[in-house]
């Protein structure tokens, strides 16, 4: 799936697969970079689980607000347990992340529940998949190749020949409206996740 540059200048290309990553995000509620050092602030539910909205890999640090005031870290880390869905470069597709306040333990200020409210719960950690698993690098592609070698003829066709031989049947009724994508969409699809 080779593109000359007068077919796409680099810079198209690098937008092409910008977008077609942001796309494979959206359709399985997943990113699948490494994001590191990256600060979350989540709302508080008043319960001991808190659902985080990305894959966890490493927790740096925990804060909180009581009130509209300043973040208070919480040092104490007996008090809570981190589930991840991420375990060294193993990832549990379908896998949901959370911190538990543990039970009978008790954080800063005498919580045993996270903080209720909006934007209470700061969270600072490494996210999301450890690297970006091949079969969605070969969504990218194939995305970024219809996007630049399809010609209009090609757009009104059932199927499409790919220069290494394969065949990808299109359908309109799926999110890419290409069956291979499609699969891996499904395959990699996060059912029930919380985005941000």
């Amino acid at each position: 799936m080779d593109l000359t540059t007068g077919e796409a200048p680099d810079s198209q290309v690098t937008a092409a697969i910008a977008a077609a990553s942001t796309r494979l995000d959206q359709w399985t509620d997943d990113h699948f970079e490494p994001e590191n050092a990256l600060t979350l602030d989540l709302d508080g539910r008043g319960r001991p689980k808190l659902f985080l909205p990305k894959r966890i890999r490493a927790l740096t640090s925990i804060s909180f607000k009581l009130s509209d005031a300043t973040f208070l870290a919480q040092t104490y880390t007996p008090a809570y347990e981190m589930i991840s869905s991420v375990a060294g470069s193993a990832v549990d597709i379908s896998g949901m992340d959370y911190i538990e306040i543990v039970p009978g333990q008790i954080m800063g200020n005498g919580l045993s529940v996270w903080p209720q409210g909006p934007k209470r719960v700061r969270i600072v950690g490494d996210f999301s998949w450890p690297s970006t698993p091949d079969r969605i690098k070969e969504a990218v592609a194939v995305l970024v190749w219809f996007r630049f070698k399809r010609s209009f003829e090609d757009r009104e066709a059932d199927q499409v020949a790919m220069p290494d031989g394969r065949v990808f049947q299109l359908r309109r009724s799926e999110p890419s409206g290409i069956s291979e994508v499609d699969r891996i969409v499904a395959d990699y699809s996060r059912a029930g996740a919380l985005a941000i």
